[in-house]
């Protein structure tokens, strides 16, 4: 079942950071440690944006089993 909560908030704040973060850091990547960086937020955006949808999808049998 689709849920919408109130936990999906920061999963989908750190992928919207993120993003914005890499088409910032994108120029600047010939820094030390700027291509570690990228490589850290291409692999932190599918994992919030996985997150979210994981709180969305789960329904509340599922939820309820867990705790």
């Amino acid at each position: 079942m689709f849920q919408l909560t109130f936990w999906i908030t920061p999963s989908l704040i750190v992928a919207l950071g993120c993003a914005i973060l890499y088409t910032r850091a994108h120029a600047k990547s010939t820094l030390p440690g700027g291509s570690a960086f990228l490589v850290l937020l291409i692999i932190a955006i599918p994992w919030s944006l996985a997150q979210a949808a994981e709180t969305i999808l789960t329904g509340v049998d599922h939820k309820q089993i867990a705790t």
